[in-house]
């Protein structure tokens, strides 16, 4: 995992790595955001 390797210390390229990170989060928002607005609208 990136973040194994950045705080690990063996990271070859740490710029990749960190976009790496960052764009795992944007997905990992996008699904937290998606499953909230699927549940609201599913709610009664």
């Amino acid at each position: 995992m990136a973040v194994g390797r950045i705080t690990g210390g063996y990271s070859q390229d740490i710029a990749a790595d960190w976009r790496e990170v960052e764009d795992l989060l944007r997905r990992a928002y996008r699904c937290v955001v998606a499953r909230e607005l699927h549940d609201d609208q599913t709610r009664i």
